[in-house]
């Protein structure tokens, strides 16, 4: 979301005039004409910001556009004391974030990206009380000087500015971060910086340790942050009741756990499904539209097979219990992570089946699953009557695939069942789960098995 349309018609008039000997003339004119036009409001830290494209939401929050960056981004992002810190600064405004993690972080090497430069601009006629102010400014100044085509150089080279869209910016960068400051509006507004692909892109250009830091708490951002691969937490937010998000790339720590009730939605809620955009241009209405159509088929998806929980009902706690307290669900890269940390390592050597005896330089190892694990599958069975087979019931064919399963334990499933792997034994071959609920579906059963 941009600012208020007057308020970037009045900014783009001074940038037409601008040439770097004016600032002084710029600042009285713009300010007092901004004003005037109610676009520009005072917070109550004293600091300014402007009206969103609706004029009844603002681009900061009215606690202060100075002591949000402080409280939801420089200080909760934890990297004070850290050298050569590297920081993405995602949809920079007026610079109000980068001034911040400057004043924590004289060392801090920053990226800013914003696509408004009218915002940019403004921060040259606003006065900050943080003298780091002065080095974004300089950064903002030789920006719009160098596009008028008058030469100049900002005296602090640890600030870099890019104008234009961030999904372009980050495919093109190289770059391994730190700290990204994540500042887009609300996903629910414009989703275009809150996709998983998008934020699949970030991931794979922070480094181990490194920490995102979101004002947002939305599920379906949470979600896909899970999906790629961070570890989600949270902490207090000034002014609102939810929390912001802090999202860790391979941390050596424990972070606290986001809340219950939030943990639950994303595992289990249709609401949490991610918003997408893997060309990584499309507009922010059809990735919204996108994401609807894909929610509603998953639902129709999960009530036709009996497993749509209300995200209602999930807030509530009103969960099956081979559902909550058996099934974790992690994203696919956690999930290798898991399966290969939990894999036995044994070794073994080729046999010549000619002399029986061992083959020369043919050691090997392999992996294998424990012995003892516990798998869950599920058999369903179409009723023989759709298909015009009418020499069977139904019960006929569940009996047969009981009968069937036994043989798991005498010919193995999967690799090297020669050697005696793979043999399984279905626990429950009797009674299985069927969660206690009948079929209304006439037409299929299904069976559920450890």
């Amino acid at each position: 979301m941009l600012p208020n349309k007057k308020a970037l018609e009045i900014i783009r008039k001074h940038i037409q005039i601008y040439n770097g000997n004016n600032e002084e003339d710029i600042k009285e004119r713009l300010i007092k004409e901004l004003k005037q036009k109610n676009v520009l409001v005072e917070t109550e830290d004293k600091t300014y910001t402007l009206k969103a494209e609706d004029e009844e939401e603002m681009m900061h929050s009215k606690v202060g556009a100075l002591k949000e960056a402080i409280y939801k981004f420089a200080k909760p992002s934890k990297r004070a004391d850290l050298k050569n810190t590297r920081v993405l600064d995602l949809c920079s405004g007026m610079g109000y974030n980068a001034i911040a993690a400057l004043h924590y972080n004289k060392n801090a090497e920053i990226d800013m990206v914003e696509i408004c430069e009218e915002t940019l601009f403004l921060t040259l006629f606003l006065d900050i009380p943080y003298k780091e102010h002065e080095i974004i400014k300089d950064n903002v100044r030789e920006y719009f000087l160098n596009k008028i085509g008058i030469e100049y150089k900002s005296d602090y080279d640890n600030i870099n500015l890019y104008v234009g869209d961030a999904r372009k910016f980050i495919i093109k960068s190289d770059k391994k971060y730190d700290v990204v400051f994540h500042d887009a509006f609300s996903p629910k507004r414009d989703p275009t910086l809150y996709t998983y692909d998008f934020l699949r892109e970030i991931y794979k250009r922070m480094n181990d340790n490194g920490v995102l830091v979101s004002y947002s708490s939305a599920i379906p951002f949470r979600s896909a942050l899970v999906d790629c691969g961070f570890v989600i937490s949270e902490e207090k937010s000034i002014e609102r009741k939810r929390g912001i998000t802090l999202a860790y790339k391979n941390p050596d720590f424990k972070p606290n756990r986001i809340n219950d009730v939030d943990e639950r939605v994303i595992a289990l809620s249709v609401i949490a499904l991610p918003y997408r955009d893997e060309t990584l241009s499309s507009t922010k209405d059809k990735i919204i539209e996108d994401r609807e159509k894909r929610r509603e088929k998953l639902k129709e998806k999960l009530i036709k097979i009996g497993k749509y929980l209300s995200t209602k009902q999930i807030k509530k706690g009103n969960i099956p219990e081979d559902i909550l307290n058996r099934i974790v669900i992690v994203p696919d890269d956690l999930f290798t992570q898991i399966v290969n940390s939990n894999l036995e390592v044994r070794t073994s050597v080729s046999i010549n089946p000619l002399t029986g005896t061992a083959e020369e330089v043919a050691l090997f190892t392999y992996e294998a699953i424990p012995r003892g694990t516990v798998f869950w599958f599920e058999v369903i069975y179409q009723n023989p009557k759709c298909f015009e087979l009418n020499r069977c019931d139904m019960n006929s064919i569940i009996e047969t695939v009981k009968s069937g399963l036994k043989y798991f334990e005498f010919l193995g499933v999967g690799g090297m069942s020669s050697r005696g792997f793979g043999r399984l034994k279905v626990l429950n071959l009797e009674n299985p789960n069927n969660n206690g609920e009948e079929n209304d579906n006439p037409t299929e059963q299904s069976s559920k098995f450890r």
